[in-house]
């Protein structure tokens, strides 16, 4: 076996509210691709977040997620969750959305300057990667 380099996964912490979590959780449930549709359910990333939400007092949580976690939230947020949605909710899904996608590229942004700096390090200390 040949080791070629380290590579690093960030992670982000985000706050979201029960209402962007039902709306988040409600539209994966009905979504047409399995593993969305299994992130809400029983086991799923999206179900243990409901989970930690309403042990909360405050009824807001600070989560921890990855890039895969918050892809499939956006990927959830591209379907309405019911097809008795009214302008406002619709407005308020792509709000969401909007900003899942922000957080995905701040996620993006900052795995890749994690990762360059480990590269430029090990090349300044005389180090193979």
């Amino acid at each position: 076996m040949k080791t070629n380099k380290f590579a690093y996964e960030v992670f982000l912490h985000i706050e979201l509210t029960c209402e962007e979590l039902d709306l988040i959780q409600n539209c994966a449930k009905g979504h047409y691709d399995l593993r969305v549709r299994r992130s809400a359910l029983q086991g799923g990333f999206i179900y243990g977040w409901r989970n930690r939400l309403k042990s909360k007092e405050d009824g807001d949580a600070w989560l921890l997620c990855s890039f895969e976690e918050l892809d499939t939230c956006a990927k959830a947020l591209e379907q309405p969750a019911s097809l008795t949605e009214s302008d406002k909710d619709v407005a308020t899904r792509w709000q969401l959305r909007g900003s899942v996608v922000d957080s995905l590229n701040g996620i993006n942004n900052q795995t890749r300057r994690v990762n360059e700096a480990i590269v430029v390090t090990a090349e300044v200390l005389g180090m193979s990667m």
